[in-house]
Parts: structure tokens; C-alpha cells; sequence
């Protein structure tokens, strides 16, 4: 008997445990490998698809016992919308289905707005929350307040073009759109005090409006936060509106993690944007233009003042015609980079700031540049600081350990002036047509490095002043200035390139023992907005080094000897002839390494001669002579083909 019933056990064991292995496939031992479930986005308008996906993710076919395996459940977890039918269907690896669900519950209902859960009817384990929210059109006979105060948190708010008389509290989460900028104003009422838009909630963003006020009377086009509430408003996003005839632009009283960019501030007649918070502020300002018009004169108008800012970015901003272009306080750890500042009586003042970068920015028209006051540890480096004929480039007073390194400073009274200021390095700068290349002033401007620097065609090179002590100034080449140096402190000279410096070395030049024949760093040339780096090295004295408009190189060679000048190759590429007063020299020597043209001759008279390298042809294909041959070269060549074809 038990011969008969055993071999029947065994196989039903074994069918069993075929069965369970088959079953124990999913969920697998890895949740990671658990398939993906999602929807696209995390917030829909009211009445918006949803479209949910399911992606396998595992190595291998992924079982499904339902034709839909999902449901969808309020926050509450009442149930909206039921998984499926029964249907067996496989996933392969890799692949994903789509399902879109049109917001409506299993039995037509509408959905209403609010929080919603989709989740998994295969016990994989998978869950994703997402929101839908109020979508709200606001025509010009209606109010924008009333909208607001029908939103559900989270809610969009679109705004018809037209002009909304009123002010408005903006007090929940939400988002407001203006249907376009030039078009869609929201038109300040007249009161003697106050705010056009108010925002007291985080979760804010205003787009495409204009915000203005009839009179400019002490009102704020947008402010963020209240004087009366210690809450911090957070996740502000103001972009591409305009802003105009208020006393600021926007007013930040207690707020975080805001985003302003790409808007217009036109006629803000004391600041464009404004934060009063001590600190903890982190901002982005980006892409804004700012103009004053002359709007009153009023002699205290900022472009942006932010005071307390942390880690924050101040980026690609125009600002025009305003007395403090960019005006910070106690700001740590920030970026203010390709900024432009011009027609300014400051173009950018940070007081009492540390480790911020100050970079790539264009500053031009300004009595001054860039002025640091009590502050530390800054990098300021790769400005373009021209045509400022009565002001100064970078002001550095109080403090110290900054860095200054390859700025380019030009037709400026004063290039870089420090005052009181210890342990800054100023390396690799350009500094030409200046009245003052630059000036250590004070019994506290001691132990600064001023190192590898071109200072060229400049009434003065640098000048250093009474009690300044123990500066480095070293390795620093000086062309063509009225006076290359000017020394009443105690300060350390070496090394310095001079190029009417007549010796050999052997004999002193000014306070600086050891001078330089040659010149010891790289000439800055500039072509078309680009800085191009030239080398010379030899025996003889340079001077007078230029690119000029039609792309010649020139300068002065001064004594007998060699000279040995390396040239990037995008201002050299094709032909080329060298002269010396208009001759052809003689045993000159020239070759390419693929980045560079190198060419190097002897002169054996002392008199002085006038070196010209000239291009002799364009770089073949450059039809446009742009340096570069591309599809613009190929569509000139395409154009006149075709004006020679329709000729005939």
C-alpha cells in the first residue's frame, strides 16, 4: 500500500514546490528591481490628463495577472479610480505601458482638486503621490484677489491681457500667470502707502505681468515676507515681468530660496530689488535689465541691494544709469558673474563680504568698478573694466586676502587701488591707458603681492605711498608708461620687466635691484572681444607691443641681438611677412606646433626698429575673414553660385 501511495506524495511535493517557484519570482529579493510606477509630472491642472507608466526594470519577464495593476486613492484613501480586469499579460524587461486616466472617479464623477496616491495591485510595493490642482482663468472684469481666494493650495492662476485695478495678498501656495508682459498689468490703487502684490506664503511664482503703481508714492511693486512675522518665506520664483514706477521694484522683508530672473525694472526710483534680512537669505538674481531713466535723480537708487545673502548668485544682469549697480552686505559664499554695469556711480559694492566670486563681468562708464570695503577672501577675477576716464577699476580698502588675477583693466584713472589692505595677491592682470596702473595707499597696505602683471601705456605703473610696507612687487613687465614706478613706502622690487630700461642687468632701475631684460610673462593682445597671450623672450628691449585693426603685430626693438616671439595660431594662420622699418629681415626663423606660430630673428644694429608681422592671406575657406572657416563660409560660396547661375 505504501508502495503504491508514496511515488504519488513525492510527485505532489514536487508539483508544489514547481508551483511556489514559479510564484516566488516577484516581488523579487531586490526591491530595487520591483518595477517603476509613475506618473509624468507631480502636479496637474484640474481636468488634465494624468498618464501613468509601468517599467520593468528587472532582467526578465515581468508577470501581470490584471489588465490594469494599478489604483488610484485620495490621500484619505478612499478609492477613485479600481485596478483592472483579470487578464495574464507578460512585461518584457526594458519596456513600459502607458495608461491615462482623465480625472474622473470609477463612477463619472469629476475629480477634485487635492493629493492622490497611485499604487500597485500586484504587491510589488510600489506607491507615487501626485496633486491636482485649481486652474483658474481671471478675464479683465473680473478680480485677481477673488481667484486667489478660490484657489486650492498649489493652484494656477491665469490672467487674461488687460489692466486689474487692485492689490493683492497672495497667502497660500500658488502660481500666477500673466496671459503676456506687455499686455497684462496689474495696476497699483491709490493709496498713500503700501504694496502692489504682497506674498506671505512659500510656494510662489509670478510670471508674464507688468506691476506698476499710478505715482510712484512710497509702495513696493512686490513684496515678500511681513516687518511683523518671523516666518521665513521660502521658494519664490518671480520671472520675465515687468516692473516700473515704484519705490522698489521688489522688497524682500523674510524670505529664502528665491529665484528673480528676467525681468524689466524701469523707473524703481530708490531700489530694483531690496532685501532688509540680516541673514540667512539665499537668492538668485539672474538675467534682469534695470534702467533708472533719470527718474527723479534720486541720488541713493540701487539696481540690487541684499543684505545677509548666503550662497547666493548674482548673474547676467544689465543694470544702467543707477548710482549702486550691485550693493551687498555681509554676503558669504556667492557668485556675481557676467554681470554688466555701466553709466553707474558704483557699478558693484560688496561691504563686509567673504569668499564670494566675483567674475566675467563688464564694467564700463562707471566713477567706480568694483569697491570692496572691510571684506576678505574674495576671488575677482577675469573682470573687463574699460573706458571709466574718472574712476577706479577695483578699490580694495580694510581687510585682505583677496585675489585679483587676470582682470583686464583699460582708460581707467585708476586701475587697482588698495588702501589699508594686507595679504592680497594681484597676479596676471592687464592693465593699459590707465592714469594709475596701481596705488597702495596707507599705513595698512603691507604685505601684498603684486606679480606677473602687464601694465602698459599708463601715466604711471605703480605707485606706492607713504607707510606702505613690505609688498612684493616682482616679475611684472612695464610697457611705454610715463613713469613705471613710484616708490615713497618700504616695499620689495624685483625682477620687473621695464622696456626703457637701457641695462643689462647689471645695474638697477628705480628701487628694483635686479630688473628683467626681457619680458618675463605673457602680452595680452585682444582680437575681436578674445584675449590671445604672446611670448617674447630674447635680448633685446620691447616695447610698444600692439595688435592693430587689420590684424598686424607691431612693436619696438631697441639693441643688438635675438628675439624670440611665440603667437597663438587663431591670429596667425596663413601667410605671414616680418619687417623692421619696413625691411625684410634677414636669417629669420619660423615654425607651428599645431597651437602656436613661433618665429625668431637676430638684429645686429643698436639703433631702434619698428618690428611688423603682417598677414599675407586669409586662412583658405575663410570667405567671411571671421578666423574660422564654417557653414557661414560655405553659404556665401552657395550664394554667390547661385547669383552667377541666375545671371546666365
Amino acid at each position: 500500500m505504501l508502495r503504491k501511495i508514496f511515488p504519488k506524495i513525492v510527485l505532489a511535493l514536487l508539483l508544489t514546490g514547481m508551483v511556489m517557484v514559479k510564484f516566488n519570482i516577484w516581488p523579487p529579493s531586490n526591491s530595487q528591481q520591483s518595477p517603476l510606477l509613475k506618473t509624468d509630472k507631480n502636479r496637474y491642472e484640474l481636468g488634465e490628463n494624468v498618464t501613468i507608466t509601468l517599467t520593468n526594470i528587472a532582467g526578465q519577464p515581468l508577470p501581470i495577472t490584471q489588465e490594469r495593476p494599478w489604483k488610484i486613492c485620495t490621500s484619505e484613501k478612499e478609492l477613485v479610480y479600481p485596478e483592472g480586469p483579470k487578464k495574464f499579460w507578460t512585461l518584457e524587461p526594458g519596456a513600459s505601458r502607458d495608461w491615462v486616466w482623465d480625472q474622473h472617479y470609477w463612477d463619472s464623477r469629476k475629480a477634485e482638486p487635492g493629493e492622490y496616491v497611485i499604487s500597485d495591485t500586484q504587491d510589488w510595493g510600489r506607491s507615487w503621490p501626485f496633486t491636482i490642482v485649481t486652474n483658474i482663468t481671471v478675464h479683465p472684469s473680473e478680480k485677481i484677489q477673488e481667484a486667489i481666494d478660490a484657489s486650492t493650495d498649489g493652484g494656477i492662476i491665469h490672467v487674461r491681457s488687460g489692466t486689474y485695478r487692485e492689490t493683492i495678498i497672495i497667502d497660500k501656495p500658488l502660481t500666477i500667470v500673466g496671459e503676456n508682459k506687455e499686455n497684462t498689468t496689474i495696476y497699483g490703487l491709490d493709496i498713500p502707502i503700501g504694496h502692489v502684490v504682497r506674498i506671505l506664503s512659500s510656494d510662489v511664482s509670478l510670471y508674464n505681468l507688468t506691476i506698476k503703481h499710478p505715482d510712484a508714492t512710497p509702495h513696493h511693486a512686490i513684496t515678500i515676507g511681513s516687518e511683523t512675522s518671523s516666518r521665513l518665506v521660502k521658494n519664490i520664483n518671480i520671472s520675465g515681468n515687468r516692473i516700473i514706477n515704484c519705490e522698489d521694484g521688489i522688497f524682500i522683508w523674510s524670505a529664502s530660496d528665491i529665484n528673480i530672473e528676467s525681468n524689466e525694472f524701469e523707473r524703481n526710483w530708490v531700489n530694483g530689488i531690496h532685501s532688509t534680512q540680516t541673514s540667512g537669505i539665499r537668492i538668485r538674481i539672474s538675467n534682469n535689465t534695470m534702467h533708472l531713466e533719470d527718474f527723479g535723480e534720486w541720488e541713493n537708487s540701487v539696481g540690487i541691494c541684499v543684505t545677509g545673502s548666503k550662497d547666493s548668485t548674482f548673474s547676467y544682469n544689465n543694470i544702467t544709469n543707477i548710482h549702486t549697480g550691485i550693493y551687498t552686505y555681509g554676503d558669504n559664499g556667492s557668485t556675481y558673474v557676467h554681470n554688466e554695469l555701466c553709466q553707474c556711480s558704483t557699478g558693484m559694492s560688496i561691504r563686509d563680504g567673504h569668499n564670494n566670486l566675483i567674475g566675467y563681468n563688464q564694467m564700463y562708464e562707471n566713477d567706480l568698478c568694483i569697491s570692496f570695503d572691510s571684506s576678505s577672501n574674495n576671488n575677482v577675477t577675469g573682470n573687463k573694466i574699460f573706458e571709466n576716464p574718472n574712476g577706479t577699476g577695483i578699490w580694495i580698502r580694510y581687510k585682505g586676502n583677496n585675489i585679483v588675477v587676470r582682470n583686464t583693466i583699460s582708460n581707467t584713472k585708476s586701475g587697482i587701488h588698495f588702501v589699508d589692505s594686507t595679504n592680497n595677491s594681484v597676479v596676471d592682470n592687464y592693465v593699459y591707458s590707465c592714469g594709475q596702473a596701481c596705488v597702495l595707499e596707507g599705513e595698512g597696505a603691507r604685505t601684498n603681492i603684486i606679480e606677473a602683471n602687464v601694465i602698459q601705456a599708463c601715466s604711471c605703473g605703480i605707485s606706492a605711498g607713504n607707510f606702505s610696507t613690505d609688498n612684493a612687487i616682482c616679475g611684472n613687465d612695464f610697457f611705454d608708461n610715463g613713469v613705471c614706478t613710484l616708490e615713497n613706502g618700504t616695499n620689495r622690487w624685483e625682477c620687473n620687466y621695464y622696456s626703457d630700461y637701457d641695462g643689462r642687468g647689471d645695474t638697477p632701475y628705480g628701487e628694483d635691484q635686479s630688473p628683467s631684460i626681457v619680458p618675463r610673462n605673457p602680452i595680452p593682445i585682444y582680437w575681436k572681444q578674445e584675449r590671445f597671450d604672446c611670448i617674447i623672450n630674447g635680448s633685446m628691449t620691447v616695447s610698444e607691443f600692439h595688435l592693430n585693426s587689420n590684424k598686424t603685430i607691431s612693436f619696438n626693438v631697441n639693441g643688438q641681438g635675438y628675439v624670440n616671439l611665440t603667437i597663438p595660431i587663431d591670429l596667425l594662420r596663413g601667410s605671414f611677412q616680418v619687417s623692421a622699418s619696413n625691411n625684410q629681415i634677414p636669417h629669420l626663423t619660423s615654425w607651428r606646433d599645431g597651437e602656436t606660430v613661433s618665429i625668431c630673428f637676430n638684429h645686429s644694429t643698436s639703433s631702434v626698429h619698428n618690428v611688423k608681422i603682417e598677414a599675407q592671406f586669409r586662412q583658405a575657406g575663410d570667405i567671411n575673414d571671421d578666423d574660422k572657416v564654417n557653414i557661414l563660409d560655405i553659404a556665401l560660396v552657395a550664394k554667390y553660385f547661385g547669383q552667377e547661375f541666375q545671371d546666365e
